[in-house]
């Protein structure tokens, strides 16, 4: 369907911020997950962050919602 396929191109990128209010951890957690490759995350560019990348003072990291919906799944007791 049209509208789906345009809201999945076009959903709201999350801030860092943001992403540590969704999970309720600290930074050094976020960027921890992101090293280990458990959460997905791009640079303001559109350009996807290397785990090899990530560092305390990487600035401009954005996150699709869709990927912390995924990583949060993934973390349920099944």
């Amino acid at each position: 369907m049209l509208t789906e396929r345009k809201n999945d191109q076009f959903e709201e990128l999350l801030t860092i911020r943001e992403v540590r209010s969704i999970l309720g951890v600290s930074y050094g957690v976020i960027y921890g997950l992101i090293r280990d490759g458990k959460l997905r995350c791009w640079k303001v560019t559109g350009e996807p962050v290397a785990s090899h990348e990530v560092g305390e003072s990487t600035w401009g990291l954005r996150f699709r919602p869709s990927d912390v919906r995924e990583f949060l799944e993934d973390q349920l007791v099944k």
